[in-house]
């Protein structure tokens, strides 16, 4: 899926044949706030920008729900507006604010971001699920852990914990992996 941050470009993936397109947090942040994706961005901010893109076009608009707000009831909350705005999917990452990886820092910054722990996740895996009113809408935990055991297993809970899919983002994987 190619990303959509504006609704012109997403207009020209849908032309192009594209079945679905990504709205990231990194680019909503760059494009209209000046700032890398520093967590600065907010909820309220990145549910409005991605509904306006989604509701621009009409192939499914997957969203960077960053942490999705700061506890499990605001993942909730946060579930119910981007469904009402139209989004088809969302992820939820396990980094914990401030963002610490180089894509952040910028060249020589740190590289690793410090995670939520299972259990936080876990919760608000859950919260996510509960929120759900729209059966096809879809659930993915993204994690940014670095070695292979803590990504299996980071993974294994955010499935148990109900996540349609789950997403492997680091460093050494910029791209990101399905699981």
């Amino acid at each position: 899926a190619p990303e959509a941050y504006t609704v012109i470009a997403g207009k020209l993936a849908e032309a192009r044949g594209f079945e679905t397109i990504y709205i990231g947090g990194n680019m909503m942040s760059m494009t209209y706030l000046g700032v890398p994706d520093w967590g600065v961005i907010t909820t309220t901010d990145m549910v409005e920008i991605a509904g306006r893109i989604a509701r621009e076009v009409s192939i499914p608009a997957i969203v960077d729900a960053d942490q999705a707000g700061e506890t499990s009831l605001n993942v909730y909350r946060t579930v119910q507006q981007y469904e009402r705005a139209g989004i088809a999917a969302l992820h939820i990452e396990d980094s914990r604010n401030p963002k610490k990886m180089e894509t952040w820092a910028g060249p020589g910054g740190p590289t690793t971001s410090p995670l939520q722990s299972i259990e936080q996740m876990r919760e608000r895996l859950e919260a996510a699920v509960d929120a759900r009113t729209i059966p096809d809408f879809v659930i993915i935990g993204r994690t940014v852990a670095e070695d292979a055991d803590t990504v299996i297993r980071r993974g294994v809970a955010f499935a148990r914990a109900g996540a349609d899919v789950v997403i492997v983002v680091n460093p050494n994987n910029p791209t990101g992996r399905l699981l």
